[in-house]
């Protein structure tokens, strides 16, 4: 019954897609893990097949043999890290047939005193010329920490989308907070909105996103996003898709179809 609803969804889905639609996935993949209950190479198969069913994509948690796997087996896509870097944890993909890359950008999302490799954020400036329309990507991943730093970093995050005089500007990754928390209001508003609660069409009232691999295990918890202004996004969902009886990560991959008309 779940794969008939999944395939009903996805005609549904389909059918919107139009020539400006732009699908586009944020995915917290999880860096390999020996106690993983999938290992890094069971699960890289499916994530690359899915991957390879958008035009834009933000990855987080990727460490550097994932990195060098997934740029091997998907040719048609770039991978932006971020000026002269030749890794991030947070890289942005896009489809070589659809974007041009105008500029990128690495920098720290946290401040200082409490930052690692996690708290890296990917910038790209797009340009799609079907549309004619350009682009200003975000792409980030966040872990708990002390809340007065981590609401001064969202802030900082914001900064760089609304500065931006790109057409559309979008925010997406893996944050440590629910919609119920302060530091999520500091993100949703006029200016960037939660394509969760602004999509015209949801697959489902409500879905998790923090899952553990283990269905059997599933934490109800929305804690990967996708922020957007400047467009409208004609749907959302997670993909649950399993291996062996196993999510193919800790998190369920976010995709919305954004329109560019």
């Amino acid at each position: 019954m779940r794969s008939l609803l999944l395939f009903i969804c996805f005609l549904i889905q389909a059918s919107f897609i139009q020539s400006k639609d732009i699908p586009v996935l944020s995915f917290f993949i999880h860096a390999n893990e020996v106690r993983d209950e999938l290992s890094w190479d069971e699960r890289f198969p499916e994530i690359v097949a899915l991957i390879q069913d958008y035009e834009l994509v933000g990855l987080q948690d990727v460490d550097e043999e994932q990195l060098r796997d997934l740029k091997a087996a998907l040719p048609e896509f770039d991978f932006v890290l971020g000026a002269g870097n030749t890794y991030s944890n947070t890289p942005v993909l896009y489809r070589k047939s659809s974007f041009l890359l105008q500029h990128e950008q690495a920098f720290l999302s946290v401040n200082e005193r409490f930052s690692n490799q996690k708290h890296q954020a990917v910038l790209a400036l797009l340009y799609h010329p079907e549309s004619e329309q350009s682009l200003r990507l975000v792409n980030t991943q966040f872990e708990k920490g002390p809340e007065d730093l981590q609401l001064a970093a969202l802030r900082h995050l914001r900064k760089h989308l609304l500065v931006s005089s790109a057409d559309v500007n979008m925010l997406m990754g893996n944050f440590p907070f629910i919609p119920q928390d302060e530091m999520y209001a500091v993100l949703d508003d006029e200016a960037l909105q939660d394509t969760f609660h602004t999509a015209e069409f949801r697959c489902r009232n409500d879905f998790s996103t923090y899952n553990t691999f283990d269905p059997a295990a599933k934490v109800h918890m929305r804690v990967d996003y996708i922020f957007v202004n400047g467009a409208d996004v004609k749907w959302i969902c997670a993909e649950e898709r399993l291996k062996f009886s196993f999510y193919l990560s800790t998190n369920s991959p976010v995709f919305i179809i954004l329109s560019l008309d």
